[in-house]
């Protein structure tokens, strides 16, 4: 039996199969690729696919590279911690053990805090109370970080935690009004000034916080009064020229003339009595009331300030300190709070009060607080039991 042609050269006999095709083919056409014996053809075929192949893996070898040299470019660099480095490396070991440890969860946001890490603090803090539930005092470094980031929106929602968490702590109001005013939420900046000062009449600094923010509400007769407030506790302020300067400028731009005080009055004391008391006119409706100089307003019971006329309709409520402790009011204000005996007369213009839903004590109208007491001066004659009361 004689061997087959090639199938390309028909005159030549084959001496190989093409191990693709399964076509006889000669030593001429005989082409080794790896292993394999191939024709001209199944050779040429086998060499156009593995082009694609190596050209498709450059590609994504070039792709992979691409994508490290962008992770290696983008990537955030580690935080330089410096001096505070080790103890920062040693409090992130114990929390991985111990990861809903309090204690050091303060002292390794503290520290990031101090070493200019806001963001590191937010993720930190945020990663430990979605693992370990709120914590209210992780808030304050929050609060901080996210003021410093100039986020003053998450800010807000920092303070208003706490706020929730701790209704009579004074500053938790005056960190949401700060960042309230960077917001330029001036409103509502003004509403937790003034409850921080409720809160602590004899805190400093904020009263001039609240009279900035109510000079630039287009206020600045109602500006005047946490001034007078600050004034009433640090008398030793009253020569600062530059709180004058700010009364002056304050009375000029509202013509408040018609917040003057006018007279001078003398009230007995009363032997053996716990406070202060007198009789007093809210809108020429005759009342009895404490002298209270822990209250920021003067306090109103519902019942009388209805009779005298003065109107709770949209009033925001606040918190006010008083002799009986915290109460919540309805924030309004008087057309003229008046003193008299039979010899004198003391009266004051546009008055701010509060009014209170729940009784003061049996037989108390209200209480005499500093948003009246702070305009005037108050001079006790133990000698003469009496407290004189003038402008």
């Amino acid at each position: 039996m004689s061997k087959p042609s090639c199938y390309l050269h028909e005159s030549v006999p084959a001496t190989d199969t093409c191990q693709s095709c399964l076509k006889p083919i000669c030593d001429v056409c005989c082409t080794i690729r790896g292993t394999k014996i191939l024709c001209p053809a199944c050779a040429k075929k086998l060499s156009t696919r593995m082009g694609i192949i190596k050209t498709m893996l450059g590609i994504i070898a070039l792709g992979a590279i691409g994508a490290i040299i962008f992770a290696l470019v983008t990537a955030e660099p580690a935080f330089d911690y410096g001096k505070y480095s080790q103890k920062i490396r040693k409090l992130s070991r114990q929390l991985e053990a111990e990861p809903c440890d309090r204690v050091k969860i303060i002292k390794l946001g503290d520290l990031m805090f101090k070493a200019g890490d806001y963001r590191g603090v937010i993720k930190r803090a945020d990663n430990f109370i979605t693992q370990c539930g709120e914590y209210p005092r992780l808030r304050w470094i929050t609060y901080e970080a996210h003021k410093s980031l100039s986020e003053y929106k998450q800010a807000v929602s920092d303070a208003s935690l706490l706020i929730k968490d701790d209704p009579d702590d004074k500053d938790f109001w005056w960190w949401r009004a700060i960042a309230y005013e960077q917001l330029g939420k001036l409103n509502e900046a003004a509403a937790d000034y003034r409850q921080s000062i409720a809160v602590q009449p004899r805190i400093s600094n904020i009263p001039f916080n609240l009279s900035t923010v109510l000079e630039k509400l287009n206020k600045p007769c109602e500006a005047i009064f946490p001034v007078e407030q600050y004034l009433y506790y640090h008398p030793q302020d009253r020569k600062d020229p530059s709180v004058q300067r700010r009364l002056d400028r304050l009375r000029d731009a509202g013509k408040c003339g018609e917040l003057t005080t006018k007279g001078k009055v003398e009230i007995p004391l009363v032997q053996g009595a716990s406070a202060f008391s007198t009789m007093a006119s809210i809108n020429s409706t005759e009342g009895n009331f404490l002298l209270d100089t822990g209250s920021t307003y003067v306090v109103l019971t519902r019942e009388f300030a209805q009779k005298a006329g003065v109107s709770t309709k949209d009033s925001p409520k606040i918190l006010v300190q008083t002799l009986d402790g915290i109460k919540t009011v309805k924030l309004t204000s008087a057309d003229e709070i008046s003193l008299k005996n039979l010899k004198s007369k003391l009266t004051s213009k546009l008055v701010p009060v509060a009014v209170v839903e729940n009784d003061l004590g049996e037989g108390v109208d209200g209480l005499l607080g500093l948003s009246f007491l702070s305009r005037l001066k108050i001079v006790i004659n133990h000698k003469k039991q009496t407290i004189t009361i003038s402008r």
